[in-house]
């Protein structure tokens, strides 16, 4: 028993330490002028953002009229491929990072064991060599530095999420800068002991209607798509979103339903507690980086005003004539609207706080013009 309350202390000491590390080296990173295209695991950075930034520059271009094409990138795991010598110089070369600090990041890479787990199967105990153990707030950093000199067409970045873009008035220059996008990425995967993972790589084209670009990597085609899942939003080649608002609204209804279950009829569920479940486990769904998605088209907007009526009659009991406005007074829920447009100014403030990114300055000016058009 005592060998099983030090081992809980050990691992509370451990944790512990591992935060008060990870905040020096952030330190440490910001203070070397750290990757301004990154938005993973970055003080007033989100993946929301990182969307936002790519949305904005697609639309900047076809204002222009040019054609973007666009590379998702995919690394084969990426966390687990990281050579930790290599990136040992890179925190020394590239961040200056010295003393003790090196010294602690030295010994949490070194002398790691890891198993398989499967079921009732255990495997032996191996030798790790590779990887910044993933699952740690100390290895999610210590990856970011060891992407930090990707090429510079590679933006933006989001952990192992690269996007590469090219711009262009005509379709050849495009696929020309593609595939330069492309073999210098592999390159430098090459060179960084980086695998990227040619089936799940995708090329998508913005402003272009039927398009085609050929482009190989590893002697395998490419595969070019019309709709795309990025960070958890869907991205389609002409940018109207209808399919990501169809696909939170599914989410958001599956998540009613789960909560309709839970309280069996809402017997003994007060306004206040079903206020509180809709906003805590039903909203997230639909809210979830509306800011890049907000300007969709106004029936994605108007189904989205139906789901939360229809959500909140549930949860609080309400009969289905209940005027909608009505019943988001007494679960004091804003507007639909109202909401996008709160969201979309936050958005705005963190882009306007972060203007030493490439693109937030023309994000934010854009930004806070679509957030304010929701309710003319």
């Amino acid at each position: 028993m005592q060998c099983l309350q030090d081992c809980i202390d050990h691992r509370y000491v451990r944790k512990r330490l591992e935060k008060v590390v990870s905040a020096r080296l952030t330190s440490d990173l910001e203070g070397q002028g750290f990757d301004e295209d990154q938005f993973a695991y970055v003080t007033h950075r989100s993946s929301t953002q990182a969307v936002l930034s790519l949305v904005e520059t697609i639309k900047r271009n076809a204002q222009c009229g040019s054609i973007t094409g666009v590379l998702f990138f995919d690394f084969t795991d990426a966390f687990g491929s990281v050579n930790r010598t290599k990136l040992i110089y890179k925190l020394v070369n590239n961040f200056r990072i010295s003393g003790r600090l090196l010294l602690y990041l030295v010994s949490f890479l070194s002398g790691r064991q890891a198993r398989i787990n499967v079921n009732d199967l255990i495997g032996e105990w191996v030798k790790s060599e590779h990887g910044t153990s993933a699952g740690t707030v100390l290895g999610a950093l210590l990856f970011l530095s060891y992407v930090q000199d990707t090429p510079g067409s590679i933006r933006p970045k989001f952990a192992d999420d690269l996007v590469g873009s090219a711009v262009a008035k005509d379709l050849a220059t495009v696929q020309r800068s593609l595939q330069t996008v492309l073999d210098e990425l592999n390159a430098w995967s090459d060179n960084w002991d980086m695998t990227l993972n040619t089936s799940k790589t995708k090329v998508m084209l913005f402003g272009s209607a039927g398009g085609t670009v050929s482009l190989t990597l590893h002697g395998a085609a490419v595969e070019q798509v019309d709709v795309i899942k990025y960070l958890g939003v869907w991205l389609d080649n002409q940018l109207t979103f209808m399919q990501q608002a169809e696909y939170a609204i599914s989410k958001a209804t599956r998540a009613a339903w789960k909560v309709n279950r839970l309280i069996e009829g809402r017997h003994g569920l007060t306004p206040k507690t079903g206020s509180v479940l809709y906003k805590c486990l039903i909203c997230p769904c639909w809210e979830f980086s509306i800011a890049a998605w907000a300007n969709m088209p106004e029936k994605g907007i108007r189904q989205l005003e139906q789901l939360q009526g229809r959500c909140l009659r549930t949860v609080l009991g309400a009969k289905s004539y209940a005027a909608t406005d009505a019943i988001e007074v007494i679960a004091n829920v804003m507007p639909v609207r109202l909401r996008i447009q709160q969201l979309c100014d936050w958005s705005s403030l963190e882009l306007n706080r972060n203007r030493s990114t490439r693109v937030s300055s023309y994000c934010y000016n854009k930004h806070w013009n679509r957030s304010h058009a929701l309710l003319r």
